[in-house]
């Protein structure tokens, strides 16, 4: 499996990216690494389930959210606050507001 970058470049799909990436928005939260693990694999799961070679790591981006989402909202929004590049107060306020909805 493949992941196609922002930037157009290629890279193999990297499990423990996505790990890192789950324990930095995780991070001082009580989420247990078991949990860490599950989430992991039910992403690379839905990644290779695709059925394609390659896949846009927003779409990883989003299967992450999903996941946090489920688990911790704050850890989500740690995460989707890189993600979604947020730039602006307003649109971490909007995706907050968007949690409680």
């Amino acid at each position: 499996l493949t992941v196609i970058k922002k930037d157009s470049s290629r890279e193999a799909f990297n499990h423990d990216k996505i790990r890192n990436g789950i324990i930095k928005a995780s991070h001082k939260r009580p989420i247990l690494a078991e949990h860490i693990e599950l989430m992991v694999s039910r992403i690379e799961q839905k990644a290779r389930r695709s059925g394609k070679w390659e896949i846009k790591s927003d779409i990883i981006g989003r299967l992450v959210m999903k996941e946090l989402m489920k688990v911790d909202k704050v850890a989500y929004l740690r995460y989707a606050s890189v993600c979604k590049a947020f730039d602006d107060p307003q649109l971490f306020k909007k995706e907050l507001a968007m949690l409680y909805d």
